[in-house]
């Protein structure tokens, strides 16, 4: 994860008012440390992490960790992982866990390919910051280029994330 883009993720969530974040990833180094990043980037502009949660590539459900990132009920979730990892975790918080990804910032690295795995709809709304600082959103299971005002105020779910 680049300067720019933990920087684009903390204003995002800044923006959208959030207070409390969990934040997931796969056990990969490079997700395990883009977590930690945010994490302490978070915890110094002010906000509070209310879960840390990592999930394994393949697992019998990952129901026990769906419901430790949702158990806290933060204002906002960001995630990083792998690809295959994170498209199971959000199809099994979407299906078992009052998590939206309208609420939802994550890492780019990867994601056309999360999207695609976790199939059409899933991830609808998940957005986050590029490397190069640019703003992104998922929308009828495609990574879109977004504006400012769209990353920090996404149509539908809870205003405030």
């Amino acid at each position: 994860m680049s300067e720019d883009e933990l920087a684009g993720l903390v204003r995002m969530a800044q923006a959208r008012r959030a207070a409390t974040v969990a934040v997931g990833t796969g056990r990969d180094p490079a997700s395990v440390d883009a977590g930690r990043r945010f994490a302490a980037a978070w915890r110094q502009a002010g906000g509070q992490v209310v879960a840390m949660v990592d999930w394994p590539e393949q697992a019998a459900s990952w129901l026990r960790q769906a419901h430790r990132l949702t158990r806290s009920e933060p204002d906002l979730w960001v995630f990083a992982g792998t690809p295959v990892g994170l498209a199971q975790m959000t199809r099994r918080l979407a299906w078992s866990t009052p998590w939206t990804p309208r609420r939802t910032l994550a890492a780019r690295a990867g994601i056309d390919q999360t999207a695609r795995l976790a199939g059409l709809g899933v991830l609808d709304g998940l957005a986050g910051a590029g490397e190069d600082g640019t703003f992104w959103c998922i929308r009828d299971g495609l990574v879109a280029t977004i504006t400012w005002a769209e990353a920090a105020a996404p149509r539908g779910g809870r205003r405030h994330a």
